[in-house]
């Protein structure tokens, strides 16, 4: 062979390496694309929380519950952010399938203060965390579903007679707004006295914590700040030990336009409903099984009823709003313990969760809300002593879901909420031209989430049919009866596969292009070898 026909072949041997390392680097963007694309919705179950404790003490404690979403071992770390305070044990092992629960080292809440105090949790897998009080609980999220923009709810009563905010940030700037009610009253912030202002500036320093009590009404009170904040908000009484009320507000990004409210038989039927969200005009329509209340949502944005309950509750919003509930726990001797709690939308509900509590002495009930009837995928381990030791949710189910788990003794209350999606609604869009299956996204972006119902008819006039549906009710045609994820799935249009289809699209032009390289290879190397051959004088036998 020349020199020249060898330096020929040892060029596109070399060519034909090079493009099959370029094919390969490829595909391993593309693996990588697909793994980040596989990414699930935040949810209310995390690995990092931070939290207050402003309504327990040395006198009163408060129990940290930690309950993992998986069925594998779990290590917990509860830190204190407080130098003052200190705890026996801050980490902690979870055993598979099981939960924990311990005391919290708690101090005197310093209110009006700038201070670092305050707790950290971390796990190495994602947790549900729940903080219990002396009447009231709340379920923590995690921090990184924090938001910048929050409207706060609270509920003055003849036993607490002071509303409060806590607000947990680092190094950022915090305005707050505050309602009508309120700008009139006294607040003591860092040693000064603040008294007839419609807004306050504060900078939280880092790992800053303030707590600001007002004699009023806090409720609807704007709160926006330039980095993600944690805000905590309730009522309470410092001079007695009646404990009080506090929940975690959800960011405004949240906020929804459907919500369902279950009674029990272990809450009281009497119950206030506070509905809150941005300076807007809202239609907003309540339906119990007795009546339906109608009535508008204008500045300052907040409105609430006191309702006689005995079974659901609708609450349906033409625009994007935040909807609380005041009720009270009755305990096993009928004691009464008040509790705010955040409805969560029909948007957020969730299609996952795990829950179980080690308390022998209690006694426990779940209470699911369904926006259909078929649900197979809900498991509850019972046992002699309790109801059941442990609830799961398969993650094979795809309909959504909201519900609590209720757990009460001679002395206490406590209701758990469940799983539920943390993350934008009403916002943003995410085209999808043959449906979204009710998955509490704007598919068609005319910033409505889940307006359709599955009927093949354009109920919301854009052209297209149920291309962005929700779950209520049930569908019937002719004789037989489904739930609309039925329906969907035996009638729907084919789904847009997105990027799945550019995947598999790429990955045919690929091999396309690997064969042609190796064809054109191989040919080169026979087309040489023909060379070869005609310039030999020997003659190769034929056998």
């Amino acid at each position: 062979m020349s020199k020249r026909r060898r330096q020929f072949q040892h060029y596109f041997l070399h060519s034909g390496t090079y493009v099959l390392g370029v094919v390969a680097v490829l595909l391993m963007l593309i693996h990588v694309a697909l793994t980040v694309d596989k990414k699930s919705v935040p949810d209310s179950a995390g690995l990092h929380f931070r939290f207050s404790a402003p309504l327990c003490s040395k006198d009163t404690p408060a129990i940290v519950h930690v309950v993992p979403q998986t069925t594998e071992a779990v290590n917990v770390t509860l830190i204190s952010l407080d130098p003052t305070v200190t705890s026996d044990r801050t980490h902690y092992l979870i055993d598979a399938d099981m939960s924990l629960s311990v005391d919290l080292p708690c101090h005197d809440f310093q209110w009006g203060v700038y201070t670092s105090m305050g707790y950290e949790l971390v796990s190495t897998a994602e947790v549900f965390v729940y903080i219990n009080f002396l009447h009231d609980n709340l379920a923590l999220l995690p921090t990184d579903v924090s938001g910048t923009e929050y409207v706060v709810t609270s509920r003055l009563t003849s036993m607490l007679n002071e509303t409060f905010v806590v607000i947990h940030g680092d190094k950022t700037t915090v305005n707050v707004t505050l309602p009508g009610d309120c700008v009139s009253s006294t607040i003591e912030i860092d040693g000064q006295t603040i008294a007839g202002q419609s807004k306050l500036t504060v900078v939280l320093p880092d790992n800053g914590v303030l707590g600001i009590l007002f004699n009023c009404d806090i409720t609807g009170a704007h709160i926006k700040s330039d980095l993600p904040t944690q805000v905590f908000s309730g009522a309470t009484n410092r001079a007695s030990v009646s404990g009080g009320m506090i929940e975690q507000v959800p960011p405004l990004y949240t906020a929804g336009r459907r919500f369902l409210y279950s009674a029990h038989a272990w809450i009281r039927s009497n119950i206030t409903v506070i509905i809150t969200g941005a300076e807007m005009n809202a239609g907003i329509t309540i339906s119990t099984g007795d009546n339906t209340i109608r009535t508008n949502l204008s500045y300052p944005v907040k409105v609430s009823f006191d309702l006689e309950l005995n079974g659901f509750m609708s609450v349906v919003s033409t625009a994007s709003v935040l909807c609380a509930i005041v009720h009270e726990l009755l305990d096993a001797d009928s004691g009464r313990h008040p509790a705010l709690i955040y409805l969560t939308p029909e948007a957020l509900y969730h299609t996952r969760s795990n829950f179980n509590l080690q308390n022998e002495a209690a006694t426990v009930s779940v209470n699911l809300i369904l926006t259909q009837e078929t649900f197979p995928l809900v498991t509850l381990n019972k046992t002699v002593s309790n109801p059941f030791d442990q609830l799961k949710i398969s993650e094979q189910s795809s309909v959504p879901f909201h519900g609590s788990v209720y757990s009460r003794t001679n002395v206490s209350a406590y209701m758990y909420a469940l799983s539920a999606r943390v993350t934008r609604i009403y916002t943003a869009c995410s085209p999808r031209p043959n449906g979204g299956n009710g998955d509490g996204l704007d598919n068609d972006c005319d910033n409505v989430i889940d307006e359709e119902t599955l009927n093949h008819v354009d109920d919301d006039g854009d052209g297209r049919v149920d291309e962005d549906v929700r779950y209520s009710g049930l569908v019937v045609k002719g004789a037989v009866r489904e739930t609309p994820w039925e329906y969907h799935v035996r009638n729907s249009e084919p789904e847009d596969t997105g990027f799945s289809t550019s995947v598999i699209s790429i990955v045919i032009s690929i091999s396309v292009a690997i064969t042609a390289v190796v064809c054109f290879i191989g040919g080169m190397l026979l087309a040489e070898k023909v060379r070869r051959s005609a310039s030999s004088s020997r003659v190769t036998p034929i056998c």
